[in-house]
């Protein structure tokens, strides 16, 4: 992660880096990007995940397009839930720790909500984007609120 964080700081030729950069996964290669996100969510080390949601921040900074592509991959929850772990996209991972039910942690959906709002930061057309995508709540979940 440390090399990530250092690859990540904004300079257009490392943001354009690390976007298209993969590592293996169980199955098959995976983008970095996915990777970091859920060293984000579930790492154990706060300072892991601090260090990868900085990475978040260093990749969106002043880079329209690849908040544009990250936010791309943002669908209502429940479209790719069956897939296998590593075909999860970046938005449906997460979309579901935004919305997942909490046990008593709410660690992983804060860490998620930072990484929206580095997704949308000074980015109109991300924020439209995002806007326009249909998130629906379950009736479980809603009367969870009520």
């Amino acid at each position: 992660l440390g090399a990530a964080t250092v690859s990540a700081s904004p300079h257009p030729a490392n943001q354009a880096e690390l976007g298209a950069a993969t590592c293996d996964g169980e199955m098959q290669p995976v983008p970095v990007l996915n990777a970091i996100l859920r060293i984000a969510l579930l790492a154990a080390d706060p300072q892991q995940c601090k260090a990868a949601v900085h990475v978040f921040e260093c990749y969106c900074g002043g880079n329209a397009d690849g908040q544009l592509m990250l936010a791309s991959t943002i669908m209502p929850v429940g479209e790719d839930d069956h897939t296998m772990e590593d075909h999860k996209t970046f938005g449906s991972i997460l979309v579901q720790a935004l919305t997942a039910k909490s046990d008593g942690d709410l660690g992983p959906t804060c860490r998620a909500a930072l990484v929206l709002q580095h997704l949308l930061a000074e980015n109109m057309q991300c924020k439209e984007r995002v806007l326009h995508i249909p998130l629906e709540a379950t009736t479980e979940s809603r009367d969870e609120f009520l």
